[in-house]
């Protein structure tokens, strides 16, 4: 899966966490926190939704509490996705 694509379901899901935000909101440097109201509850119901639409398991030590835009969490789940596969 490249990484428009793992960018709109990106996009998807935090929709579904904040209604009030709308795909055109979601950009590769939009702060989680800052730009979309992202709290770190929402960041955990976050990385749920994309392990379940994506077929993926973070690692234990995972990074989520690190991630502050949205391109960061598209390069991670790139890397978890892609790793994956091969």
């Amino acid at each position: 899966m490249n990484k428009e694509k793992i960018f709109a379901v990106v996009k998807k899901a935090v929709v579904k966490i904040n209604p009030n935000l709308t795909e055109e909101d979601i950009t590769p440097k939009a702060s989680l926190q800052n730009d979309l109201g992202l709290d770190s509850l929402n960041r955990i119901e976050l990385s749920t939704l994309l392990q379940d639409a994506l077929g993926c398991s973070l690692p234990e030590d995972d990074k989520l509490s690190q991630w502050k835009t949205i391109g960061e969490i598209v390069d991670y789940f790139d890397f978890i996705v892609n790793r994956k596969n091969n």
